[in-house]
Order: C-alpha cells, then sequence, then structure tokens
C-alpha cells in the first residue's frame, strides 16, 4: 500500500524506517513493534521490498507500507531512499514521528524529518559506534534535525556516553518479546541439544562454540547450527571453522541446520542456548530463547549480563575461558532437574522484556517526544 492518503489530526502518524529487507534481530524488533502500535495510531513502514516487508504486509496488515529503493552500495541506498521518503511520504506537520531502526535508518529519515521539523525516535542496537556514524551524527546536529537515541541496553548507553554523545540519550529501551508466543512445554532431549543462532560474523563466535565442542566431544551432547550454511558461500572465516570441526572429529555431533523461517521451531528443537559472541549489545536471541524456556549459555560481555542472570536463566563465561562454559553446559546436559529449574526460570524473566510492558514504555517516549515541539530531541535545541 503507497503512504499517500491525507493524514488524519485525530492521531499522530508514526514512521518507522528501516534500511535493509532481511530479517535479523533489530528488524524482528522492528515487526514487533509495528504490530504493537498498529492497532494504536497510524503507522507507515518505509523499507526496502524483502522478507521484512512481506512480514509486515502479513502480520500487520493496519500498517502501510512505503517502498523504499535498496541498492547494495549504502550511500547510494541511503541517497536515494532519502529522497523517496521525502517526496512519497504524506503525513502532517506537527503530527509526525519518525522511528528508526538504528542509524543507517537515520541516515535515511533525517532530511525528511528536517522537512517537516518532526522529532525522531532512534533506537539504538550497536555494540560499538563507527567513525562513519560519529560523522553523520555530527552533520545532523548541524543541520538541527530533531533527534533522540534510545540504546537498548546500558551497555549501548555507554558507548554513545564514551563517544561523547551521551546529551542525545533519552534512556534505554530493550528489544521486546511476545514472551507468551515462545513458550513451549518439553524435557530436554537425548542427546542434549545445545543451539547456536547467528551469523557467518567472527563477532559471533562459532570458532569459540567448536572449542568448547570440543572439549565435550565424548559427552551426549549434538550441536545445532541455525543461521550458516557451510555449502553456501561460505566465507574464509566459515573455512576455517570447518577445519577446526574436522580437525577436533565434530562432524557426527553437529547438525547445521543453515536459514532459519520459524525461529519458534528452532528454539524448540534445542534445549539449550551457547552465546559465545566476542560483542553483544543485548542479544534479541538470548530474550527469544529464555522466552522458550532456554536455559542461556553466554559470554560476558557487552549487554548479555543485562539479559542472563547468573544461576537462575543460565550462566555467563569469560570468552577467554572457554573451559568454564562447557562445565556449565555439561551440568545442564547432566542433570535434568537443573534444566528444568533454569527453563522455568527463563520463562519468568523474559517477561520483563514482553511486549506488552515495552510497548507501553515506548508509548510513553513517543508521547514526551511529541509532547513540546520547541523542546523535542536533544539536537533541536541546540
Amino acid at each position: 500500500m503507497d503512504a499517500d492518503r491525507p493524514a488524519s489530526g485525530a492521531s499522530p502518524t508514526v514512521v518507522m524506517v528501516e534500511p535493509t529487507p532481511g530479517m535479523r534481530g533489530p528488524q524482528r524488533t522492528l515487526l514487533a513493534f509495528a504490530a504493537y502500535l498498529a492497532p494504536r495510531l497510524r503507522l507507515v513502514v518505509a523499507i526496502p521490498e524483502g522478507f521484512v516487508a512481506r512480514a509486515v504486509r502479513s502480520r500487520v496488515p493496519e500498517a502501510e507500507v512505503l517502498i523504499l529503493p535498496f541498492h547494495r552500495h549504502r550511500a547510494t541506498s541511503w541517497a536515494h531512499g532519502a529522497t523517496a521518503l521525502r517526496s512519497s511520504l504524506s503525513v502532517e506537520r506537527g503530527r509526525t514521528l519518525f522511528h528508526v531502526n538504528g542509524l543507517s535508518a537515520l541516515n535515511l529519515a533525517a532530511p525528511a524529518a528536517r522537512k517537516l521539523r518532526a522529532p525522531v525516535f532512534a533506537h539504538f542496537h550497536a555494540s560499538e559506534l563507527t567513525s562513519r556514524s560519529r560523522l553523520f551524527l555530527r552533520a545532523w546536529r548541524r543541520w538541527r534535525v530533531p533527534v533522540t537515541l534510545f540504546p537498548v541496553s546500558g551497555y549501548s548507553r555507554t558507548v554513545l556516553e564514551v563517544a561523547g554523545l551521551g546529551e542525545l540519550v533519552g534512556g534505554t529501551l530493550p528489544n521486546p518479546v511476545d514472551a507468551a508466543g515462545w513458550a513451549t512445554e518439553r524435557g530436554p532431549h537425548r542427546p542434549f541439544r545445545v543451539g547456536y543462532v547467528g551469523s557467518k560474523s567472527p563477532n559471533k563466535g562459532l570458532h569459540l562454540l567448536l572449542g568448547i565442542a570440543g572439549m565435550l566431544r565424548d559427552e551426549e551432547i549434538e550441536w545445532h547450527i541455525f543461521g550458516i550454511d557451510p555449502g553456501r558461500r561460505p566465507t574464509p572465516y566459515v573455512v576455517r571453522c570447518l577445519r577446526i570441526a574436522e580437525r577436533d572429529g565434530l562432524g557426527g555431533r553437529i547438525r547445521w541446520r543453515g536459514k532459519v523461517t520459524d525461529m519458534r521451531g528452532a528454539y524448540a528443537d534445542v534445549d539449550a542456548l551457547l552465546i559465545p559472541s566476542r560483542r553483544e549489545s543485548q542479544s534479541r536471541v538470548a530474550l527469544e530463547g529464555m522466552a522458550s524456556g532456554l536455559p542461556v549459555v553466554a559470554t560476558r560481555v557487552g549487554g548479555l549480563p543485562e539479559v542472563v542472570r547468573e544461576g537462575v536463566t543460565g550462566w555467563l563465561f569469560d570468552p577467554d575461558r572457554p573451559s568454564a562454559g562447557a562445565a556449565h553446559l555439561r551440568r545442564l546436559s547432566d542433570d535434568p532437574d537443573l534444566w528444568r529449574r533454569i527453563s522455568r526460570a527463563s520463562s519468568r524473566e523474559a517477561a520483563r522484556f514482553d511486549i506488552a510492558a515495552v510497548g507501553a514504555e515506548l508509548e510513553r517516549r513517543y508521547a514526551e517526544l511529541m509532547g513540546d515541539g520547541a523542546s523535542v530531541g536533544r539536537l533541536a535545541a541546540r
């Protein structure tokens, strides 16, 4: 549906902007917020054609979809997308707010927001701030774009504060989950199944998982790898990981599950999650796993300690001490009663991030940003 109908003054218009067509953690967050907001206000989702756009049409039929051009070259996407957003969007000045899903989305929305003098809610998912992002933020500051940053965790907030951007932060807003929608009732499998949901990026720590698997090669444990298909354009990093698996004799224990289209099914098919990342802003995978009743064993990095409660919903270990991660997984595999206790606690703790609570907080933040046009956004007043 084109976003060209006249805007009504009865309720505000929220324009959600996503720069990429694929579905990963930040895009699942956007979809969850869209489903929550669509019955409550006029919602336009500006996004390139692809998996997420199709998901919005299917799951959030009340939302209007504005298709943005997409190019593999990021700067070209930003330039063409920003032009399309400015020229195609029909909204009412003073009744519009932009919700940008990350700083790349801000580069798409900023010209239109400046034109409309509309506040920008920027959901910050990153675990680091690149020099390019700093440059763009300075540029939008000079152009007086009224943007306020909302990091997903205390860790991400610290990243912004260390970069000298603390004055732009309006508060933290975590990634949400539908806590009830993920829950499953079951017992652990035999062999015990450890799941990994990630990408080909070295930051996701597949090599660390393989090291732990090598330590537990004599245990009755399978390793289910979601999100990586080693037979489809393997990167040099994945090739190196395949060699590690072959060297350590892990081939019979590893299940390469490839691209995931059914996340609920993936979580229901394993008994625990291993998140061996080198960097994480918060980890939506950890939240979804907990909501599915999975114990989570994760590296003590980034925002993961804000999600995983030590000894309650799982355990944390230092990336340079993988033997500790192996010991936690061995305990879960050997002790079904411990697994059940952690599983139940994980489901309960996931309620802290339920969409009902996080969505209500999002609406409150929107109201704050739209409440006083003279002071909306940290950048507008400078």
